[in-house]
């Protein structure tokens, strides 16, 4: 069972997209779930009264997998049913991408910002996060870090350090906030690796391959780094905080704007404000399939089908 892992890295397993949790029909849950909630942070936002992210944070998201899990549990009629399925969550591989929500909304924002409070207690939700998936069972953790936010459209763009870049444009105090969290986030992962050792704590570097492709997109195919495919505006980010792709338009000057697709997604590397278009996911896909970004490096492939083999030995 692989839990809330990207798309394209199950599409590359042969298994297709996971049917989200709360999928009232045609759901299948054969090898998977996904517990992703648009707009999430790792932060309890809505605990501090923030209303301008997702509807369900990092822990919302755990106790919405531990209601599942609990209801599989019920289901089995034996005590040795009942351990089959214990072992196939213990076996299963969890898949967490967490925290960009945090910082698109909350970093900068005021002149009292502080930004190492802040990440440490974006870095602590993650570890109570983590800490409740081990308990439940879990033993094989793939956590993505943090992507360059600076670089992507909507930060890029915003009204925020705009003084401080580096010569691709990226907003050097953002990529510094980015190289801080992604710090910590190892030093979490270490900490619990000598915790637990009997658990796999992975680290997917996610930061480095889209870095690389800002600094080098012929090597990726990419005419346009900086762009958003969806987006409003044109010039090098064609980005507009008012006229988002998939929402309504707006008048701005006496014109009716509203966000438009361009021609060849491939040529992009972001979608709208900070999602990778589908082509570009696919070099992402890679690093976790082929384990060249996992740090320590697992086969996901081998791992993949060994559980579905003891799973099917075990009916």
């Amino acid at each position: 069972m692989l839990v809330g892992i990207y798309g394209l890295p199950a599409q590359g397993l042969g298994i297709g997209l996971l049917s989200p949790y709360l999928q009232a029909f045609d759901s299948d849950f054969t090898y998977g779930v996904n517990f992703a909630s648009t707009g999430s942070t790792a932060r309890n936002t809505t605990a501090i009264g923030d209303t301008s992210v997702g509807l369900f944070c990092l822990l919302i998201q755990i106790d919405q997998f531990r209601k599942y899990q609990g209801l599989l549990f019920s289901q089995q009629k034996s005590v040795l049913e009942h351990q089959r399925m214990r072992q196939h969550f213990s076996n299963s591989i969890y898949f967490i991408e967490t925290a960009h929500n945090d910082y698109l909304t909350g970093a900068f924002t005021s002149e009292d910002f502080d930004a190492a409070s802040f990440i440490e207690e974006v870095i602590s939700a993650i570890r109570d996060a983590l800490q409740a998936l081990y308990d439940s069972g879990a033993r094989t953790f793939l956590v993505m870090n943090l992507t360059p936010l600076g670089c992507n459209p909507s930060t890029a763009t915003n009204q925020y350090r705009n003084e401080n870049r580096d010569k691709y444009g990226c907003k050097l105090d953002y990529l510094e906030l980015v190289n801080r969290h992604n710090e910590l986030l190892v030093e979490l992962l270490n900490e619990f690796s000598a915790k637990f050792p009997a658990a796999e704590w992975i680290i997917f570097d996610a930061y480095s391959i889209m870095l690389d492709a800002y600094h080098n997109p012929l090597n990726y195919g990419v005419k346009y780094p900086f762009s958003a495919c969806c987006g409003y505006g044109g010039g090098k980010y064609n980005y507009n905080s008012d006229v988002t792709c998939g929402g309504p338009g707006k008048l701005i000057n006496g014109t009716y704007a509203v966000a438009e697709k361009c021609m060849d997604p491939s040529l992009h590397i972001i979608w709208d404000s900070l999602h990778p278009v589908e082509s570009f996911c696919r070099y992402l896909a890679q690093g976790v399939l082929e384990g060249t970004h996992l740090n320590p490096v697992i086969n996901i492939t081998e791992r993949f089908n060994y559980i579905s083999l003891a799973g099917a030995m075990a009916e």
